[in-house]
């Protein structure tokens, strides 16, 4: 066989099986066709079936008569497909998407108070505010795990209210206790102020903020605590106050009242 004839043969081949690859894709072609056909036909099928059943199921609710089935519908259909959005039922009856929550009958969701363990329901208007009740009784919402009913919730407030006002009286009376003293170390003598607790209190804090060493020669030595002025007595601030060793706190000696 010479090698045309064997370029012919192979030539043929390809050629006969492009022809069969173009028949299949043509072949699938038309059968999705086929079936988009008959997909198309039942949407068509099925809209014009659902207006119907919109239409009669509108005639049937929209009369006076039948008030409580349309509402009790629409209750169901609210509360009970979650899969339908509000949108879809409000266009299904006929109302506005703001007028569907304020139709429905509000639900009862139950719970057991986390205080007194008996069984509640709390009543809901609305998918969202189920939605936040459900997340509070299962421990996903921000605020703390569970429910509480209102016999439970109205005592709880009232210990928190006796608590608040006990806290309250307390810190007037600090207040009050504060103030007195404050007055009692105005009114001593500078030497009974010295051996007060307060003034120790300071006096080490003073020493120990100086890190045990004078505040002028930095010596490594006892010392004494020197005001820099009295207007603050009682209360003063950490600036009111310097370290300082016995030899540099005599040369203020002839200018500080008797004591440190």
């Amino acid at each position: 066989m010479t090698e045309a004839e064997a370029r012919e043969i192979r030539e043929r081949r390809t050629a006969a099986l492009s022809g069969d690859i173009v028949n299949g894709i043509c072949q699938i072609i038309a059968t999705v066709d086929d079936r988009i056909s008959d997909l198309t036909t039942l949407l068509l099928r099925a809209r014009v079936e659902k207006q119907r059943l919109l239409a009669r199921a509108g005639k049937f609710l929209g009369s006076t008569d039948h008030r409580e089935e349309w509402t009790a519908t629409l209750d169901h259909f609210y509360w009970q497909h979650s899969d339908l959005s509000v949108p879809q039922i409000a266009k299904a009856f006929g109302i506005g998407v703001a007028h569907v929550c304020s139709k429905v009958w509000p639900l009862p969701v139950p719970f057991e108070c986390v205080v007194c363990k008996e069984a509640w329901e709390r009543w809901v208007g609305s998918r969202q505010e189920r939605t936040e009740v459900e997340r509070a009784v299962a421990g996903k919402g921000w605020g703390p795990k569970g429910l509480t009913c209102p016999e439970c919730a109205a005592l709880t407030n009232a210990v928190a209210e006796r608590e608040n006002e006990d806290a309250r009286m307390a810190a007037i009376t600090d207040r009050f206790k504060a103030d007195a003293r404050q007055t009692e170390l105005d009114i001593m003598s500078y030497e009974e102020y010295l051996g007060t607790e307060e003034w120790k209190q300071l006096a080490h804090r003073a020493r120990r903020a100086a890190g045990f060493q004078c505040g002028l020669c930095n010596a490594k030595a006892p010392l004494h605590v020197h005001h820099r002025h009295y207007t603050k007595r009682g209360h003063e601030r950490p600036s009111d106050l310097i370290g300082l060793c016995a030899d540099c706190h005599s040369k203020f000696h002839d200018k500080l009242p008797a004591g440190e």
